[in-house]
């Protein structure tokens, strides 16, 4: 195993860590749209696009299990 390998391995290591938490808790990737759309005045444009985000998430997770 070379060394730029070796080297490389546990920053890869943290990224996989990382795309499990994003994948698997869906509140970490979705905490941002849902801020801003508290804080929005057009909140039916927001909330439309927001659920189409959630729906997607939770479909991908649902083939993931």
């Amino acid at each position: 195993m070379g060394w730029a390998i070796r080297a490389a391995l546990p920053w890869l290591g943290l990224l996989l860590i990382f795309l499990m938490l994003i994948t698997y808790i869906p509140q970490i990737s979705l905490f941002l749209p849902e801020y801003i759309d508290s804080t929005t005045s057009a909140n039916t444009v927001n909330t439309y696009h927001l659920t189409r985000i959630k729906r997607a998430r939770y479909s991908a997770l649902f083939y993931l299990v």
